[in-house]
């Protein structure tokens, strides 16, 4: 089964980080894993993920 990945802005201790990983295991029992960018670009940390470990990835822009 490939990986599949949730890029966000957070570091890893977050608020956002663990918000959406209760959310996407607890309440919708999802095989996904959130990853943060930590200031990095999610898209580009998305892209790299996807292109380094061959999974599938998207990513999260919670603020303009």
């Amino acid at each position: 089964m490939a990986e599949l990945w949730l890029v966000c802005e957070g570091e890893p201790g977050s608020v956002d980080v663990a918000l959406l990983k209760t959310i996407l295991t607890d309440v919708l029992a999802a095989e996904i894993v959130v990853e943060p960018a930590c200031g990095s670009r999610p898209d580009l940390a998305a892209r790299y993920l996807e292109a380094s470990v061959r999974g599938k990835a998207v990513h999260v822009f919670d603020r303009a």
